[in-house]
């Protein structure tokens, strides 16, 4: 173990490097306080001055998988993903609003608004993952039916929390607007 001349100097060496005054008689404190003190310093320093990060080592590639990707063709073109534009006027043409907003049944704006948070526009092909209407969606087709309706995204989100947490299933993901409103 240090004795405390080593301690101090330690702990003095520190202050010094954080920007602090050395202490002048810290041995009177205690061996232990000088242990503890030391210890804090140090964590100090490293938050100050963290160590450089380890440079990386780089990859080598595979011998035994190059001379197979020199060799791969693609036969025809290379699909490229549509453009947000395009995925959400497809989206819009897939919409069958009669059906959705079911003129002839009585309901409340909740009951309705509920109906179309858990309602599954259709199941994504890249992850099959389900996918639901646009929150701006939802807001339109409550005014359509209900044009007196205050209902907003904020409110839809209640809903959507409250239907979670009584365990109702509701899809999985809602495709993105293209201008936040």
């Amino acid at each position: 173990m240090s004795t405390t001349k080593e301690l101090e100097a330690s702990i003095n060496a520190l202050r010094v490097k954080l920007g602090r005054k050395p202490y002048s008689g810290p041995s009177k404190k205690g061996a232990a306080y000088l242990v503890s003190e030391l210890h804090d310093l140090q964590q100090q320093d490293l938050l100050k001055n963290p160590p450089p990060a380890p440079e990386p080592e780089p990859i080598a590639p595979d011998p035994a998988i190059v001379p197979v990707m020199d060799t791969i063709e693609v036969s025809g073109p290379i699909e490229v993903p549509p453009a947000a534009a395009e995925v959400a006027r497809a989206y819009a043409e897939q919409l069958d609003e009669a059906s959705l907003l079911r003129p002839g049944e009585p309901e409340t704006i909740k009951a309705m608004s509920e109906r179309l948070l858990a309602f599954v526009h259709h199941v994504d092909e890249t992850d099959r993952r389900t996918v639901g209407l646009l929150y701006g969606t939802i807001v339109a087709l409550v005014r359509k039916k209900f044009p007196k309706a205050e209902t907003s995204i904020e409110c839809l989100r209640w809903y959507a929390v409250h239907m979670r947490q009584e365990d109702r299933r509701l899809p999985q993901k809602r495709p993105r607007p293209l201008v936040r409103g």
